[in-house]
């Protein structure tokens, strides 16, 4: 029988009961300002505008609310496992990479693979670096650099340089066709991206976690902004000191052991993996058909749907990513993002999918939806003037 009052629907259920509140408080505001006897022909649109844009900003405020209360009332580590206990697992760790700079994707595998090599971590970790790349000039560089690590540290199962001919499905289809290569020979994977890195510290305590758990299918670290440059990359790392791990938290708080997934940063138990999360395709209508581009919340839904815990390692801990360096390439980046998350409308409507996977889904349309809706609503407002 489930238990409709245990902790995490409690949590759940408060979260959206202030979100409530907060939209409530907003749009009896802007009712107010309108008045009820104007409600009526473009009020009405500039309402229903205002309230489905309102809906975005209320859910970060909610949020960040909650995730400070959490920080201030309970500032105890998610995962607190000792670190001196050994590593009893086989762990692959996979560089997804795709027409890279690769003197800098290079630079971190080095770097991992020495102190993993101090740290005695070798029979328990290997490394891959999974190439999609299909400029010449770069496939060369790939190579000549893993030749050179050869060189220097000798040839080795631990550090493996594997390029796909043929790249379908792009990153999805690359971490795939390692599953179906080398799976079963592991028990987790570590996923990272071209410009991510994880202390080994950190790499060794999230499979203690895993091994501590065997129903964990999933464990998201939250990744730090590293290496500000540009003035775009400096506001990201402001933001990311001030609000991002405030959030984290808020969403750690209501989403009670069913955290999101980035798609890297992050690690799974490769056995639910390859069980529980081959994507389908989708039907063939626009660019909302064919392939999965986000399909890393999906993978998430997939393993929560098979019973599998999915969570956030969000503090005291040392995982690290870059930002786009300008505004125009962010812009590029959430526009793949958007196309990504618009796709999943397919799956609100999937038999036994579970509440909190079509939030989680229809929470990432609507953070995009939000920005056609407040330009709706701007251009409704010139009405009024």
């Amino acid at each position: 029988m489930i238990e409709v009052f245990n902790s995490n629907n409690f949590k759940f259920l408060s979260f959206f009961s202030i979100l409530n509140l907060i939209m409530l408080y907003g749009c009896s505001l802007y009712l107010n300002y309108i008045s009820i006897s104007n409600f009526h022909g473009i009020y009405i649109l500039s309402f229903i505008f205002f309230s489905v844009a309102l809906f975005n900003i209320s859910f970060g405020f909610t949020t960040i609310v909650l995730g400070f209360f959490s920080k201030l009332l309970n500032n105890k580590e998610i995962v607190s496992i000792e670190s001196e206990k050994s590593i009893t697992s086989k762990t692959s760790i996979l560089f997804p990479i795709y027409n890279e700079d690769t003197s800098s994707v290079y630079s971190r595998i080095k770097v991992l693979y020495i102190y993993l090599k101090l740290h005695k971590l070798l029979d328990n970790i290997d490394i891959y670096i999974l190439s999609d790349s299909n400029s010449l000039n770069i496939i060369l560089k790939e190579e000549l650099a893993f030749r050179e690590l050869e060189t220097e540290f000798g040839l080795s199962t631990n550090l493996n340089y594997r390029r796909r001919i043929n790249n379908i499905n792009h990153k999805s289809g690359n971490i795939a066709d390692f599953c179906k290569r080398y799976g079963n020979n592991y028990d987790y994977m570590i996923i990272f991206d071209a410009d991510s890195y994880m202390s080994v510290s950190t790499i060794k305590k999230i499979i203690l976690e895993m091994e501590s758990n065997s129903n964990l299918g999933l464990l998201q670290t939250y990744p730090q902004v590293i290496f500000p440059r540009s003035l775009y990359q400096i506001f990201s790392y402001i933001h990311s000191i001030f609000s991002a791990e405030l959030y984290v938290r808020g969403s750690e708080f209501w989403n009670g052991g069913q955290g999101p997934y980035w798609g890297h940063n992050s690690i799974l138990n490769i056995n639910a993996f390859m069980n529980f999360c081959l994507l389908p395709k989708l039907p063939k209508i626009g660019p909302l058909g064919e392939k999965i581009l986000s399909h890393d919340t999906i993978e998430a839904s997939l393993l929560r749907q098979a019973g599998y815990t999915t969570k956030f390692m969000f503090f005291d801990n040392s995982s690290f990513e870059e930002t786009p360096p300008t505004l125009l390439d962010a812009f590029k980046r959430d526009y793949r993002w958007c196309q990504g998350n618009l796709q999943h409308f397919w799956f609100i409507f999937v038999n036994q999918f579970g509440t909190k996977n079509r939030i989680y889904i229809l929470l990432g349309i609507i953070s995009y939806l939000a920005y056609l809706f407040w330009f709706l609503f701007l251009l409704s407002t010139f009405y009024f003037v």
